[in-house]
C-alpha cells in the first residue's frame, strides 16, 4: 500500500509539474509573440521617420536650389548678361535639373530604407512567432510527459 501511495504522489507531482511547465511555456509563447509584434511596430515607426527625414531633406534641397538660382541671376545681371534667355537660362535650368536629381536620389534612398525597415519588422514578427511556436511545443511536450508519467504509474499500480 505504501508503494501505491508513493506512486500516486509521484504521479500527482508529475502532473502538477507538467501543468506548471505548460503554463510557463504558454506565458513564454505569449511574450515571444508580443515581442515580435512590438519589434515590428518599432520598425514601422522607424520607416516613417526615415520617410519624414527624406521629405525634410528634399525641402532643404529645393530651398537651396531656389537660393542658388537667385544668386546666379544676380551674378549674371551684375555682369551685364541678359538673364531671361540663352546660356544664362540654360545654366539656371541645369541647376534646377541637378537639384531635382538630388531630390529623386534622396527619395529613392529613403524608400529603400523604409522597405528595409519593413522587412526587418516582418522578420522580427516571424521570429517572435517561431519562438512562440517552439514554446507552445514545449508546453505540449510537458503535458504529454505528465500524462505518460501518470499512465506509467497507473500501469505499475494495476500490474501489481
Amino acid at each position: 500500500m505504501a508503494l501505491v501511495t508513493a506512486m500516486v504522489i509521484t504521479a500527482v507531482a508529475a502532473v502538477g509539474g507538467a501543468v506548471t511547465a505548460y503554463r510557463g511555456a504558454q506565458d513564454a509563447k505569449d511574450a515571444a509573440r508580443q515581442q515580435g509584434e512590438t519589434e515590428e511596430a518599432y520598425a514601422v515607426r522607424q520607416g516613417a521617420m526615415i520617410k519624414r527625414q527624406a521629405q525634410d531633406e528634399t525641402e532643404k534641397i529645393r530651398r537651396a536650389a531656389v537660393e542658388y538660382r537667385a544668386t546666379q541671376v544676380a551674378n549674371q545681371a551684375a555682369s551685364g548678361i541678359f538673364t531671361g534667355k540663352g546660356s544664362a537660362q540654360v545654366v539656371r535650368d541645369k541647376t534646377t535639373q541637378l537639384a531635382e536629381q538630388d531630390i529623386l536620389l534622396t527619395l529613392d534612398n529613403a524608400e529603400e530604407g523604409v522597405l528595409l525597415k519593413m522587412e526587418e519588422g516582418r522578420m522580427a514578427r516571424l521570429a517572435g512567432e517561431a519562438r512562440a511556436s517552439a514554446y507552445s511545443a514545449q508546453g505540449r511536450a510537458a503535458i504529454w510527459g505528465g500524462v505518460a508519467a501518470v499512465a506509467g504509474s497507473a500501469y505499475t499500480i494495476f500490474k501489481e
